[in-house]
């Protein structure tokens, strides 16, 4: 089954943090400030969050983080 434009691959915090090689906190405030795009699972303010990993990838290149590859 093929993905469409709104069913885009998505990680949790732990895991963007882990391939960002930073804190899952550091991740949760690139979130809030709108440096890493993502949605969370509910309209709970305490509901998971995740992230989208082309976000994450964009984000690695735009900072010269380094090399992300998945």
């Amino acid at each position: 089954m093929a993905r469409t434009a709104t069913q885009k691959k998505s990680v949790r915090i732990k895991k963007a943090a882990e391939i960002l090689d930073v804190n899952p906190m550091t991740v949760h405030r690139y979130f809030d400030a709108g440096k890493l795009k993502g949605y969370r699972t509910s309209h709970a303010k305490t509901a998971p969050i995740m992230i989208y990993v082309s976000s994450v990838v964009k984000f690695a290149k735009k900072e010269q983080w380094r090399d992300v590859t998945l």
